[in-house]
């Protein structure tokens, strides 16, 4: 690492190497953002206790230095603004809080405390290995990301922008993916082998560099992947090994029109239920959650910058549970260090098909949001060639199915009610109009309840007798 200073350059150090990684960006990838171009000059790779991101850094032309950060699958395109005053302490802040900054209000999704591992390229200021900083993302109240940066001697930073997709950053000169792309280039230096440190037996990682941790599939070491050297940082119980999910992790699968791998399993359950959710990745997508419960599924997505508790997709969710939530089981990789015990607060929001998720960890002080549609059985056993059950019982977000059956037959239905009216109307068009019975009838004077009721007695009577006139 070098540092320049004016016109001369110094030696700051040495850094470790930086861990190999899925990502299609690369140093020299150029992307347009916004109405401006902009190219990747450095990168930070950052690591906190349960995980690790990248942060770009990107020159926007014109003496404008931005930032991307990458992380579970999205990106937060952020532009430094001035530092706004803060009454908290560091360990004040806490996920679910509200700040006013800007005279806007900003909610608190995340705080944690990260140390710089790796660079690469130019960066406008000096990280020394080691270097670390309390990070706390916010959401602003249309969505905006937030960031405030805090430093050693207390500096702060603030840094304000949007999430985006991948597709809305228009990259070019992007990176091969190895694995994903047929002519992507493999490159690994012989010392950082894939091998666990435990037990020696090889470990494939599918989302090397975006993942934290991966299980041993030979001794159920829970191993940290988030540096070039393997860790081990836990373990599963052994019969953990001997679970068969239904989807088998490694395998690939054309779901909804893209391809996605199966690289984790875990089971959860609350005080009511449990069920499974499988950890699906793609290169350039990200990653997304197949949940399953008795046989039914959902397809689901993290929501970033999501800020309320109930709309989602322009839609009115309807509050279902708020449920205390426990991860029981894992296999094969996660992006965040995923461990059997780990608890959340749950709460889940419902307009079937669709589920709205806030879950809030107080082990890592953060809140996530999640947006989920019931998907077929069928179609899911179709993307990834296997054979799947049929659903039974009902799921929270399944769509009712009798509001299927009658969208199904209501236009066969206005149809047959509107024939019979046509077929009534014509009918009185055409039928012959004539007499059934003809009745006089005389009021004489008298008690109303004897004469009138005695008349109309004797009128029916005839009548019923085929006489008809009194």
């Amino acid at each position: 690492m070098v540092v320049r200073k004016d016109f001369q350059v110094e030696s700051f150090g040495l850094m470790a190497e930086l861990p190999m990684d899925l990502s299609p960006l690369k140093i020299g990838t150029k992307g347009y953002w916004q109405g401006r171009s902009f190219s990747l000059i450095g990168r930070l790779r950052l690591h906190w206790r349960a995980g690790s991101w990248t942060e770009w850094c990107a020159d926007f032309g014109d003496g404008t230095t931005g930032w991307i950060a990458e992380a579970q699958g999205f990106y937060m395109v952020s532009f430094e603004h001035s530092a706004p005053a803060l009454t908290e302490k560091n360990h004040n802040f806490v996920a679910g809080q509200k700040l006013n900054l800007q005279n806007e209000e900003w909610l608190v999704t995340d705080v944690k405390t990260a140390k710089c591992i790796a660079v690469e390229g130019e960066l406008p200021f000096v990280a020394p290995p080691g270097w670390e900083r309390v990070g706390i993302d916010l959401t602003g109240p249309y969505g905006q990301f937030g960031s405030i940066e805090i430093t050693e001697y207390q500096k702060r930073s603030f840094f304000v922008g949007e999430y985006a997709q991948f597709e809305d950053l228009n990259f070019s000169e992007l990176r091969k993916v190895p694995g994903w792309d047929q002519d992507a280039e493999i490159t690994r230096h012989q010392s950082t082998a894939l091998n666990c440190p435990k037990c020696a037996a090889p470990v494939t990682l599918r989302a090397e560099g975006l993942s934290s941790v991966a299980v041993c599939g030979s001794c159920a070491s829970v191993l940290d992947t988030t540096t070039p050297m393997l860790r081990e940082v836990g373990h599963v119980a052994k019969t953990t090994l001997q679970i068969n999910p239904r989807i088998p992790i490694g395998t690939r699968g054309l779901l909804q029109g893209d391809l996605w791998e199966a690289i984790g399993f875990m089971r959860r359950k609350d005080r009511w239920c449990q069920w499974e959710e499988y950890l699906l990745f793609n290169p350039w997508l990200g990653f997304r959650f197949l949940i399953n419960f008795n046989n039914h599924w959902s397809m689901v997505k993290v929501l970033p910058g999501h800020y309320t508790d109930t709309t989602w997709n322009e839609k009115e969710h309807a509050l279902y549970s708020r449920e205390e939530v426990t991860t029981t089981d894992i296999l094969g990789e996660f992006y965040w260090r995923a461990r059997t015990g780990e608890s959340a607060l749950v709460i889940d929001h419902i307009s079937p098909p669709y589920i709205l998720t806030r879950e809030v960890s107080k082990d890592y002080n953060d809140m996530t949001w999640s947006g989920g549609q019931y998907i077929d059985f069928k179609e899911v056993a179709d993307a990834f060639q296997i054979t799947l059950p049929a659903p039974h019982g009902m799921l929270l977000n399944m769509p009712n199915p009798h509001q299927q059956r009658w969208r199904q037959i209501l236009p066969r239905f206005i149809f047959i009610l509107l024939t019979y009216i046509i077929i009534q109307f014509a009918c009185l068009g055409i039928a012959e109009r004539k007499p059934i019975a003809t009745a006089n009838l005389a009021y004489t004077g008298g008690t109303a309840e004897n004469s009138a009721g005695l008349s109309l007695s004797a009128a029916a009577e005839q009548l019923q007798h085929g006489k008809p006139h009194l």
